[in-house]
């Protein structure tokens, strides 16, 4: 245990650090949706870009799946393209992402990290990843 002076300091850094009104949950989420999470450094990243055009036009499919696209760029964070008030480097910081890299992190429906990778993830192997889980097989047995 530490000495009182260390545990003061230790709650007097932790009272001031800043912690946004809405701090990172994806608990919503649990048994409901897939969120995926795309980190950023700006929309110009060429592995954004390639992940953004082949997300558009794949609403449906996204639908399937029950995916829902958090995108946390630069300084900005949005949930299906709404923005959100929450802090980008919270995000980065909760998720364990550094500053100014591409990181693509899937959540499965049960809370837990399923994907997490960099500038070769394709949008085709994150839906062969989800197609593979065993909710999602019976999701697609029951739909025919």
């Amino acid at each position: 245990m530490g000495s009182p002076m260390r545990t003061s300091l230790v709650w007097l850094l932790l009272m001031a650090t800043p912690f946004p009104a809405q701090a990172v949950d994806l608990s919503r989420h649990r048994w409901q949706h897939r969120p995926l999470l795309v980190f950023a450094p700006d929309a110009g990243h060429p592995a954004y870009a390639r992940l953004e055009q082949a997300l558009a036009g794949q609403r449906a499919q996204l639908g399937d799946r029950d995916m829902r696209i958090y995108r946390i760029v630069d300084q900005r964070v949005s949930l299906e393209g709404e923005p959100l008030d929450d802090s980008a480097r919270t995000w980065r910081q909760r998720m364990g992402v550094a500053a100014g890299a591409f990181t693509v992190i899937l959540v499965g429906k049960d809370g837990g990290v399923k994907l997490r990778g960099g500038s070769d993830t394709t949008l085709g192997g994150i839906f062969r990843l989800i197609d593979g889980m065993p909710m999602r097989r019976r999701q697609m047995q029951q739909d025919s």
